[in-house]
């Protein structure tokens, strides 16, 4: 019998099956860290972060002219809330008496996540202040059944795909600029409540808050002020919505106005009327911010 041959044997048949080791191991890890998509929280998009870029580098060539630079993320209760930036931007420079550029940086049914991609840009355009709307420092995308297909693609798409992830090949566009409350509304109470449950999914271990407290730890070390922003809901939504309890390290900006129910479209977002009466605010109250700042 050749030994050194079967000793060779052994060795080619354990080479294949160490690979096919090496292999199911991988496949593993990448389950374990992608499996948090498959119960429904959905990844930030490529797309959305390649359409802001191009955004904030708009911004930058305005801050760089010589105009203050505010910029606002949120979610669509944000993009509710405020008249378009442009609108905004012309208020407060008429109230502080020099350029204000303002960018709202929002996308639906967001976390603080969606932006964490976009922070180095945001910074390198020198904002003087950057406002976050509270929800944001402690929100999860509710695991429904349209966000868990999401999260089965993305999965796929790591595995497999190519180009830039975007979901349902969202118009971002649409996502920054859409106020139609036919977009909305709903005269069903049972279509209300549904769509009231996406907004009740909030951590209660605060990780949420630590990425939103170090995104605004990594702002403040380059000078730029950071502060919370609470948008108002419906009696309905307020009487339902469990929402995380006051936090001291968050600088809040409460509204020192009140937005009757009829000024909404739904529960959480505002029409027109609701919409000029909070900016209206906001305007004042960030004008203050921005001329303090300057002292």
């Amino acid at each position: 019998m050749n030994t050194s041959s079967a000793i060779g044997g052994e060795k080619s048949a354990a080479f294949p099956l160490t690979i096919w080791g090496w292999v199911a191991l991988v496949g593993l890890l990448q389950y374990f860290l992608l499996s948090k998509y498959l119960l429904g929280e959905t990844p930030p998009s490529a797309e959305f972060e390649r359409y802001n870029t191009a955004r904030l580098k708009e911004f930058a060539e305005e801050t760089r002219a010589g105009a203050t630079g505010v910029v606002l993320i949120g979610d669509s209760r944000l993009r509710y809330s405020t008249v378009f930036a442009n609108d905004l931007s012309d208020r407060l420079s008429a109230l502080t008496g020099s350029p204000v550029s303002v960018l709202r940086l929002v996308n639906d049914s967001a976390i603080i996540e969606d932006f964490l991609p976009l922070a180095s840009a945001i910074f390198d355009a020198n904002p003087r202040l950057i406002v976050i709307q509270k929800e944001l420092t402690a929100r999860h995308r509710t695991a429904n059944r349209n966000n868990k297909k999401r999260g089965r693609d993305y999965i796929l798409w790591r595995l497999v795909g190519d180009g830039a992830w975007n979901p349902d090949d969202v118009d971002y566009e649409h996502v920054q600029t859409d106020q139609r409350c036919e977009f909305v509304s709903a005269e069903d109470a049972q279509t209300r409540r549904n769509r009231l449950s996406r907004w009740m999914n909030y951590d209660q271990h605060e990780y949420k808050t630590r990425l939103a407290l170090d995104f605004r730890d990594r702002a403040r070390a380059r000078g730029i002020d950071v502060r919370f922003l609470a948008v108002p809901v419906t009696s309905e939504a307020a009487s339902t919505l469990v929402e995380p309890g006051p936090n001291p390290e968050l600088e809040l900006l409460m509204p020192s106005v009140d937005i009757p129910d009829s000024e909404f479209c739904d529960p959480v977002h505002m029409n027109p009327a609701g919409r000029q009466r909070y900016s209206s605010w906001l305007a004042e109250t960030l004008a203050g911010l921005l001329q303090s700042a300057k002292r």
